[in-house]
């Protein structure tokens, strides 16, 4: 099924996606911990949309085997993509982000398919350095501090959704 012909589910597969994304957030934010059951729902929405085949907006353009859209290669890449830095990360400098980071970053990769999964990424450290340093230089944090990644892997995420194509291609500077 070609989700460009059906914008509807292509708008319910996004709406699905925004509430997983709120709820993975919200969590982190007040908890400081992201609930296996959104990460899980994200993981499921995305071999939902790979059956269904709905991809985020602007990437009507040829998977990694030739097919229309994402196939399974872009979605596994988008898995991989962020998540296993970030475990490279924990395992190197522990604490530095949680598991919950990290899982949620591969369920969300599996949804947008490796191309916008790195742009994702991408906007979620820009954000997370960004709120950091207004935080440090305001005198409300201190470096000792744990600010929540989640909630800006969320943002990059949703965004990335929107963005597709375009935002993966001013990411690569194209």
């Amino acid at each position: 099924m070609d989700a460009g012909a059906c914008p509807a589910l292509r708008g319910a597969c996004l709406c699905a996606f925004l509430l997983l994304l709120a709820w993975a957030a919200g969590e982190d934010l007040r908890r400081r911990r992201i609930p296996d059951g959104a990460v899980v729902c994200i993981l499921g929405l995305g071999l939902l949309c790979w059956i269904l085949g709905v991809a985020p907006w602007g990437w009507e353009l040829r998977g990694m085997n030739g097919t229309e859209g994402l196939d399974l290669a872009d979605r596994l890449g988008g898995f991989l993509c962020v998540s296993l830095p970030l475990t490279v990360v924990c395992c190197l400098a522990p604490g530095a982000f949680g598991g919950g980071d990290i899982k949620l970053a591969g369920a969300g990769g599996f949804v947008l398919g490796w191309r916008a999964m790195l742009a994702a990424g991408a906007l979620a450290f820009l954000a997370a350095g960004a709120v950091t340093a207004a935080l440090l230089l305001a005198g409300r944090a201190s470096r000792r501090d744990a600010v929540p990644f989640g909630p800006f892997l969320c943002l990059g995420m949703a965004a990335a959704f929107f963005g597709g194509e375009a935002l993966a291609l001013w990411y690569a500077g194209k």
